[in-house]
C-alpha cells in the first residue's frame, strides 16, 4: 500500500531518500530489498539476495520512492511537487508546435531546459570537438509510440544541442564527406547528453535513427564521451547501407511493446556493429577505443559472477549474449595482455551463467557460420540471434510478429 505523502514535500529531500536507498542496497542491507521489492515493478516478487545482486541504479530508487508515496513515477512525483510549491519542470513546459521551426523558439526552450546555448564550444575526452549549431527534437523510442498513437507531439525532454564538428583528423573528414555524398539526405548529429539530462539515453549509447524522413539523418551521440572512431562507426552503418547494400532494413511494426524492440534492436546492432567493424579496421581507424570497450564489458561480466551477482531478470541475461559473443568473435584484435586474460573471465562466465555463454557460442557459431558480407548473410545471422536470446529470455515468441520489412521493390532506402 503507498504512504500518505508527507505535508510541505521537499524535491530535495526525496532526491536525498532516492540517493540514501541507493546507498543502502549497494551495501546489501536488506531493508533496501524490502522497500525495492515493495514497490519497484521489476523486483517484485524475487529474493533478497536476487534484488541486491543486480546493478540497482539511481533510477531504480526513485521509481521506489514515487511509487511509495502513489505516483506512478519520478517524473510525475516531481510534476505534483512543483504544482503545489510553484516550481517549474522541464516535463510541463508546453511546446508550441506552430512555432518549432523558430529558432529563438527552439533557443528558449533550450534554456528552459538547461541546455548550452548556440555557439557553445566543448571537447570530448577523447579530444573530439564540437560546437552547439541549434536545438532540435530527438526521434526516441517514446516519440515514435507517441507517433503510432496519433499523438506526434515533441515533448520538451526529447530537445537536444544539434552539433557540428572541428578539427577532425584527415581520415575521419575524407569518410564523413564520402559517406554524406553517398545520400540525399542531411547528417545531422544530436548530443544525447546523458550525463546531464539522464532521460535521454544511456551514457556511451551512440546510434544513427533511419527514419522514412526524407530530409534528414539523425546521428544521437554521446559528444561527452566521443571519440573520432565511434562517430566513424555511426557514418560506417550509413555507408554499408549506400555503398555495400549490407544494412537490415526490417523494423517493429510497433513500438509498444519496448522490452521486445529494444532486444532486437541490440541484436541487430550486434551482427552489423561487426561488419562495420571489418570496415573501420580497413580504413586504417584506431580500433582501441571499440576494443577497450569490449574487454571492460566482459571483465565486468566476470566481476559480478565472481562476487555471486546475477542478472535479476531473463531478459537482462539475454542482453549480456551479445557482450559475450562479440568478444569472442573479436577478442583476436585486442592488446596481447587482455586476449589473454579473456579466456580466464570466459570461464568465469561459463560456470556461472552457462545459458549465456552457451547463447553466446551459438551466436558465434551462427557468424562464423554465414559471415556478414551482404545482407543476405547478416539478416540471416540476426534471424538465428534473435530466435536463440527470445528463447533464452524465456520468451515464446517469433520475432516476425514484430517486424516488418521497409525496403521491398515499391520502397525507398530510409538512407537514401
Amino acid at each position: 500500500m503507498p504512504e500518505e505523502f508527507p505535508q510541505g514535500p521537499s524535491l530535495e529531500h526525496l532526491r536525498k531518500q532516492a540517493k540514501a536507498l541507493l546507498k543502502l542496497s549497494h551495501a546489501r542491507n536488506p531493508e533496501a530489498a524490502r522497500l525495492l521489492g515493495a514497490y519497484h515493478p521489476a523486483f517484485r516478487g524475487h529474493t533478497s539476495l536476487e534484488i541486491l545482486g543486480g546493478p540497482v541504479q539511481l533510477c531504480d530508487t526513485q521509481l521506489a520512492i514515487a511509487r511509495q508515496y502513489g505516483f506512478s513515477s519520478w517524473p510525475e512525483l516531481k510534476i505534483h511537487i512543483d504544482s503545489l510549491t510553484g516550481g517549474a519542470s522541464p516535463a510541463v513546459i508546453p511546446v508550441d508546435t506552430s512555432r518549432i521551426p523558430d529558432p529563438g523558439y527552439r533557443g528558449q526552450l533550450a534554456a528552459q531546459k538547461g541546455l548550452p546555448p548556440v555557439g557553445t564550444v566543448s571537447t570530448s575526452r577523447h579530444g573530439v570537438q564540437y560546437r552547439v549549431v541549434d536545438h532540435g527534437f530527438a526521434m526516441t523510442h517514446a516519440s515514435l509510440a507517441r507517433a503510432g498513437d496519433n499523438d506526434p507531439i515533441p515533448m520538451i525532454e526529447e530537445l537536444l544541442p544539434i552539433i557540428s564538428f572541428s578539427g577532425m583528423s584527415r581520415r575521419l573528414t575524407d569518410f564523413y564527406v564520402e559517406t554524406d555524398c553517398c545520400t540525399s539526405k542531411q547528417l545531422v548529429f544530436m548530443d544525447s547528453m546523458p550525463g546531464i539530462h539522464p532521460g535521454s539515453t544511456a551514457p556511451g549509447l551512440n546510434q544513427v535513427v533511419t527514419t522514412q524522413d526524407p530530409r534528414y539523418l539523425v546521428f544521437h551521440l554521446d559528444a561527452a564521451n566521443l571519440h573520432e572512431t565511434i562517430l566513424a562507426h555511426e557514418l560506417g552503418h550509413v555507408w554499408l547501407e549506400m555503398v555495400e547494400g549490407c544494412e537490415d532494413q526490417r523494423f517493429p511494426r510497433s513500438y509498444a511493446d519496448l522490452p521486445r524492440v529494444f532486444q532486437l534492436e541490440c541484436i541487430q546492432s550486434f551482427v552489423l556493429d561487426l561488419r562495420v567493424n571489418v570496415l573501420l579496421q580497413g580504413r586504417g581507424f584506431d580500433m582501441a577505443v571499440i576494443d577497450g570497450e569490449q574487454w571492460e564489458g566482459i571483465r565486468d561480466i566476470a566481476a559480478q559472477c565472481e562476487r555471486g551477482s546475477r542478472p535479476r531478470t531473463a531478459r537482462t541475461a539475454a542482453a549480456l549474449i551479445n557482450v559475450v559473443a562479440a568478444a569472442m568473435l573479436e577478442y583476436g584484435r585486442w592488446p596481447r595482455d587482455a586476449a589473454q586474460n579473456f579466456h580466464s573471465c570466459l570461464m568465469k562466465i561459463r560456470t556461472a551463467l552457462p545459458e549465456v555463454y552457451r547463447a553466446a557460442e551459438a551466436f558465434a557459431t551462427s557468424v562464423e557460420r554465414h559471415g556478414v558480407a551482404d545482407r543476405e548473410a547478416i539478416c540471416r545471422v540476426i534471424d538465428e540471434c534473435a530466435r536463440v536470446s527470445f528463447r533464452a529470455a524465456g520468451d515464446d515468441f517469433d520475432p516476425e510478429e514484430l517486424r516488418r520489412t521497409v525496403v521491398g521493390p515499391d520502397d525507398v532506402s530510409p538512407y537514401r
